[in-house]
């Protein structure tokens, strides 16, 4: 199981509290792609984004669309009450 890695991960789980794709994640926080794409890997793996849909991009790619789960809400919302105290 892996663990969050604070605090770039509760950054990209309030950034897709709206729909973004890795590009668009990539673009804000100035991150390489690989770096990006293991980011979001792990935070798919742990159930906290979900793919929301998939268009087909350029031949055979797809770009896909993430959004935060309940879980992850879940997550985000005791970090944040933490920080409050």
């Amino acid at each position: 199981m892996s663990s969050l890695k604070l605090p770039k991960d509760l950054e990209i789980l309030r950034l897709c509290t709206q729909q973004h794709t890795r590009y668009q994640v990539m673009q804000h926080f100035h991150n390489h792609q690989s770096t990006t794409e293991a980011y979001m890997n792990r935070l798919l793996k742990m159930e906290l984004l979900f793919i929301v849909k998939e268009e087909p991009y350029r031949t055979g790619k797809t770009i896909k669309w993430f959004l935060i789960t309940a879980k992850g809400r879940a997550v985000l919302r005791g970090h944040e009450e933490a920080e409050r105290r």
